[in-house]
């Protein structure tokens, strides 16, 4: 009974923490992701999202892709279907869908945190604004 009270309490607390973040000026605009691997090899990737479009090049494979994104809510969007428009990354497969949400935002950047139809469980981490 406590643990199914605490589940209840930290979704309160995140959505209560997410009802203060004004995320608009992030709905378009450039970013950069920059983050370790599992295997510690460096993954990068230069973010532009336009409208309903959120452009990706991931430097190390130098490869180049295409979401559609769905806002569901001010903070939370959808990248789906994505599209390989230069080199090839098997991941990136037509049925991918990638849940992100905006949970801090800073004068740098914003903290995301992300679920993937890939994997189980959620990833979070920083992206920083690419001017």
């Amino acid at each position: 009974m406590i643990s199914l009270w605490m589940y209840f309490l930290s979704i309160f607390c995140m959505n209560a923490n997410q009802s203060n973040i004004d995320c608009s000026a992030l709905k378009e605009g450039k970013f950069k992701s920059a983050i370790k691997l599992e295997d510690g090899s460096p993954f990068t990737t230069i973010i532009t999202r336009k409208k309903n479009l959120q452009y990706e090049e991931i430097l190390e494979y130098n490869v180049k892709a295409v979401f559609k994104v769905q806002w569901v809510s001010d903070c939370t969007y959808n990248l789906i279907e994505p599209k390989v428009i230069k080199g090839r990354y098997p991941a990136l497969t037509p049925d991918l869908k990638l849940q992100v949400t905006i949970i801090g935002i800073n004068d740098d950047g914003y903290r995301v945190s992300i679920t993937s139809s890939s994997y189980e469980g959620e990833k979070e981490f920083k992206l920083y604004y690419n001017k």
